[in-house]
């Protein structure tokens, strides 16, 4: 008896929704998708503008100018390390095209909702048709979730990921084909280059086709691509190796990477983006005057949904095994992020950018044998980034918080001027 190969054969599914439920049909989670787009691209001057996106729109605007040699070496980061620089290519493109801040957050915002017609693409061509329903709910929920929106809206590096990730993800799904292959390794060596968690990225999801499929894998092609996609990040190599760089004592070991990928999985973590604006938004939005407290209740919902759905799965785990195709997908964030959390034990959300589609994957799974649940759950995450982006721009941002005052205040522009 031979095995089925799950990259290229069609197979049962282990669990579906009922033939006939109206919640199969893609129509409303794709609506979802698109709300998603728009709420990546409304309020364009309230974006973030602090130290890291000023250096970025800076260096990439002298660059274009000819005012500095092309950057080889991006910003320092947190851990003491220099980042490489294609962490700075991306930007130096779109200043190529806008010399304001305005123009180049706003081509970061039109990527990352491109970025989401491009994962429902990826669903519809290359997942199987019995996950395809579950899969277009998974995306809807990561489109309208607070933390993912968070980091689509600003000059930011890991705000441009979807540039390297939808290739990556979908050449790994046709890993057992030679140019895919090597595009699986190409992107996912890019990755890291924009951003540094990025390599855990590309190192977890390695591992997690190499315990589940690997005898499918075209692993010469893979590696050959892995090479190529390695060679920009020469001239950050030898810097690295003649500064001597040391690493930073590591702390008391904690779980802070499974606590974030739950919170971004269900919708909540938005504290560290509000900070000490936390009380006031959970008890917004005010009427009169009176706060009404109903984004503490779409949070309190949103918890027992992930408890609940919690459950579920430690319940479900042998009769609903995790269908065969994603599951390097859910071994790459466990081995990605269990690798983070080896080398850091303050894991920060922004860290877990590029696993980001795949906690809400998990997500989506949990409920796809009660699929009125998942528009439950996708709609109060929407409820909850419109009262998020709200709140940023009523109040003109965070101050309290990571998210800081908006560029919009910090200049002193009307919205309508960047309409």
């Amino acid at each position: 008896m031979t095995e089925e190969n799950p990259l290229t054969l069609p197979r049962k599914s282990e669990v579906t929704a009922p033939p006939s439920s109206p919640w199969r049909h893609p129509l409303l989670p794709c609506t979802l998708i698109l709300i998603g787009a728009v709420l990546r691209l409304v309020w364009p001057l309230d974006f973030e503008w602090k130290g890291d996106e000023k250096w970025s729109f800076d260096l990439a605007q002298r660059t274009v100018r000819g005012e500095h040699e092309w950057p080889w070496i991006g910003m320092p980061s947190s851990v003491g390390l220099m980042n490489p620089g294609l962490s700075v290519w991306p930007f130096v493109g779109l200043a190529s095209v806008a010399d304001t801040p305005v123009g180049m957050s706003l081509g970061v915002m039109w990527i990352n909702a491109f970025w989401l017609l491009g994962l429902a693409s990826w669903i519809r061509f290359t997942w199987e048709d019995e996950d395809r329903w579950w899969g277009y709910w998974a995306i809807a929920i990561f489109s309208v979730s607070p933390l993912p929106l968070v980091y689509s809206r600003k000059i930011w590096p890991p705000d441009v990921f979807p540039l390297f990730l939808l290739p990556w993800l979908w050449a790994h799904s046709r890993r057992n084909q030679t140019w895919f292959a090597f595009g699986w390794g190409f992107f996912g060596a890019l990755l890291g280059q924009l951003h540094m968690s990025g390599f855990f990225a590309a190192a977890g999801l390695v591992a997690g086709s190499w315990i589940t499929d690997r005898k499918e894998v075209k692993w010469v092609p893979w590696a050959w691509g892995s090479v190529l996609g390695v060679l920009p990040m020469f001239p950050w190599i030898w810097l690295e190796l003649h500064r001597g760089w040391h690493p930073p004592g590591h702390g008391t070991v904690s779980l802070s990477f499974l606590a974030h990928a739950y919170t971004i999985a269900w919708g909540l973590g938005l504290d560290d983006a509000l900070g000490a604006d936390t009380g006031a938004f959970l008890a917004g939005p005010t009427v009169g005057g009176h706060s009404t407290w109903l984004v503490f209740a779409l949070q309190t919902a949103l918890l027992a949904l992930a408890t609940y759905g919690t459950l579920l799965a430690w319940v479900d785990r042998r009769s609903r095994p995790f269908p065969i195709q994603q599951r390097p997908l859910l071994w790459g964030a466990l081995i990605g992020g269990g690798l983070l959390q080896i080398v850091s034990s303050s894991v920060n959300p922004y860290y877990l950018v590029a696993w980001s589609p795949v906690f809400h994957i998990l997500a989506a799974w949990v409920y796809r044998r009660r699929p009125r649940w998942l528009a439950v759950t996708a709609v109060l995450q929407l409820a909850l980034s419109v009262a998020f982006l709200s709140y940023i721009h009523w109040h003109g941002g965070a101050p309290g918080g990571d998210y800081g005052v908006t560029y919009r205040v910090q200049t002193g522009q009307s919205q309508e001027k960047g309409e």
